[in-house]
């Protein structure tokens, strides 16, 4: 039975279809293939054709954000921003929410600013409003208004530093290094 699995995991009403179908992705993702564990990490986050288990759909969505499928690591992130199967890590939030960033998903960007601007060092300020100004450019909801808001809170000195470092930050996201 082929499988085109498209943002949130599908199962058909049929139990016996479905269990037919956790099986079937359960094989995929256990054989290495990323979208299959992106699969059954929803499946079992949402407890769709199978009990919820918050941690071992964690451990799913590891695999696949390693596998650079972008949704696994936009939702592994908002796991460990807020603790949901896993302890609450900012930093690992952060990575996650960088590799979605980096493919230019503007939730995971919004996200990924809003998180380096809560730790408020100089250098994550900087951060945040770069991460905000790509999120503002492909139009996200608020994140307009949120990069005014960072640049209103700009230090002089960090004022000065955003054109140097906005530069090379564009610049190392094309060489798949981030600030």
């Amino acid at each position: 039975m082929p499988i085109l699995l498209v943002g949130l995991a599908w199962f058909p009403p049929h139990r016996a279809v479905a269990a037919d179908l956790i099986h079937e992705i359960r094989q995929l993702a256990m054989n290495g293939d990323p979208e299959a564990q992106y699969s059954l990490g929803l499946a079992l986050e949402e407890g769709r054709g199978m009990p919820r288990d918050p941690k071992e759909a964690a451990r799913w969505l590891q695999r696949a954000c390693n596998g650079q499928v972008t949704g696994a690591c936009l939702l592994l992130g908002l796991k460990y921003q807020v603790g949901n199967g896993v302890a609450r890590n900012q930093d690992q939030a952060i990575g996650c929410y960088r590799m979605a960033a980096l493919h230019d998903w503007p939730m995971a960007q919004y996200l990924l600013a809003l998180l380096y601007l809560e730790r408020g060092k100089e250098r994550d300020r900087l951060r945040a409003l770069f991460w905000m100004e790509r999120a503002a450019g492909q139009g996200y909801p608020g994140a307009g208004q949120q990069r005014e808001t960072i640049s209103g809170r700009l230090t002089s000195r960090e004022r000065r530093a955003w054109p140097v470092v906005k530069k090379q930050w564009t610049a190392e996201i094309t060489g798949s290094t981030t600030p």
